[in-house]
């Protein structure tokens, strides 16, 4: 993801990103991407709408950071909502992370398939609601999907800053990738026991809300 920002935005750009957060990002030093924060709320099951995402553009936003399901609140976008966003044209690229089955790549309108990026990891959910899929959680491995061009400059930046991944982790993830799955759907079951309980214990506490995360093993009480 370092290295996507790195060649697609130039310094004073504006980023756009959703979020629940309970405080502002610093404002941009000199030299750097500007991040615009897009509040969101349980009344929108901590979503953001195009209409949310239009009220922040301006003429210095260049990129749409979209991250589905979400951390930590664990919103997930259905397809359609994905589908409304992926047809928004927001600037000149969109940065973009995958949900359970549906990428915004995939459902993005076709003039705007050069301007997206996919940045992806064995540690991420996939398909499943509950856990990071192959438990590889701190291993930090990943890969970045994208047009040609931004692949070339972005594989520039890696030899130099963020490279020397190490190999174990490496081999790691290609076994995880390419071996059986069967554990998989043990762990997304315990989790998904885990969840339920979780949330169904927290709501039972005098004040306290909690919507069910629908892509994470974590919960986000008020």
């Amino acid at each position: 993801m370092a290295n996507a920002f790195a060649v697609l935005c130039d310094p004073g750009d504006e980023v756009l990103v959703p979020a629940r957060t309970g405080r502002r990002i610093p404002s941009d030093r000199p030299g750097r991407r500007v991040p615009v924060i897009v509040d969101t709320d349980e009344s929108t099951g901590f979503k953001a709408t195009v209409a949310d995402l239009e009220a922040k553009r301006t003429e210095r936003t260049k990129v749409l950071l979209f991250v589905s399901p979400s951390n930590p609140t664990g919103a997930v976008y259905s397809h359609d909502e994905i589908e409304a966003i992926g047809h928004w044209r927001p600037a000149t690229a969109c940065g973009c992370s995958p949900t359970r089955s549906t990428s915004i790549s995939s459902t993005a309108r076709r003039e705007l398939l050069p301007a997206c990026g996919v940045p992806s990891s064995p540690t991420v959910p996939r398909r499943q609601r509950g856990g990071k899929t192959y438990a590889m959680t701190g291993w930090r491995v990943g890969w970045l999907l994208g047009p040609t061009d931004m692949i070339a400059a972005a594989t520039n930046i890696q030899s130099h800053e963020t490279s020397n991944v190490a190999n174990v982790s490496q081999r790691a993830a290609i076994a995880a990738l390419t071996g059986d799955l069967s554990a998989v759907t043990r762990m997304r079951e315990a989790f998904d026991r885990r969840r339920r309980t979780i949330v169904k214990l927290l709501n039972e506490i005098d004040g306290v809300t909690c919507i069910e995360p629908e892509g994470a093993f974590y919960a986000f009480p008020s």
